[in-house]
């Protein structure tokens, strides 16, 4: 039983911590070691190589295909990286990026959900245990595992505001399509659900943020 003296945010960051051991060999040789099993990963890391040269071609090597398989702002985080801790090193930022927003983004959709204290690191740990998250880094599928984009913009769109509010909800919207395309058919309900609600509690600024917001990042 955990003691109340332990804060729950402390326990958080522990399931966190924890979601890290599964890739504690590419974290001990971070730019010689490339995290995952699959050849999607060296596609990925690949991706990341040539957006870093200002080219997102021939991502498939070596077959020679053109494009990326990596979105958004994961795959310029790890382009950015790439110079400093080399291909396997930013791909394996991302993936833990990924994994960490999804983790505090299942903690922060449940407390504004209503949920206590507690169930912050409760819903993080059903989250990494529950569903194959870490599975879909390890099989090269790191977009599989971005599902904080889509907590997060619920977080900010079930909560007050106004247009510049409306623009950070749409954005983080559109970039869980960006991030995690799987994500669209939740998107769209959510989206529709939003509107529906603005539109009823005649919130015009909030929605017209949300509009630019997601046309922005889909764009």
């Amino acid at each position: 039983m955990v003691s109340p003296a332990v804060p729950p945010r402390l326990v958080l960051v522990a399931v966190v911590l924890l979601a890290l051991w599964p890739m504690r060999d590419a974290l001990v040789h971070p730019t010689t070691t490339l995290l995952g099993t699959s050849l999607d990963s060296v596609h990925h890391a690949w991706g990341q190589w040539h957006l870093a040269r200002g080219s997102a071609g021939d991502t498939f090597w070596p077959v020679g295909a053109f494009g990326t398989v990596i979105g958004g702002p994961s795959l310029v985080v790890g382009a950015l990286l790439v110079p400093v801790v080399k291909p396997a090193g930013a791909y394996l930022a991302t993936c833990t990026l990924q994994v960490a927003l999804t983790l505090l983004g299942a903690a922060c959709l449940t407390r504004r959900l209503g949920g206590g204290p507690w169930s912050a690191p409760a819903a993080a740990l059903l989250m990494l245990c529950g569903r194959p998250l870490l599975a879909q880094i390890g099989w090269g599928v790191p977009e599989g595992a971005a599902l904080g984009w889509l907590a997060f913009a619920l977080v900010v769109g079930l909560g007050p505001g106004g247009i510049g509010i409306g623009v950070l909800s749409g954005a983080l919207l559109g970039s869980s399509i960006v991030e995690n395309p799987y994500t669209l058919p939740i998107v769209v309900i959510v989206a529709g659900s939003l509107t529906v609600s603005r539109l009823r509690k005649r919130e015009f600024s909030r929605l017209t943020g949300e509009a630019i917001g997601g046309a922005v990042v889909l764009g």
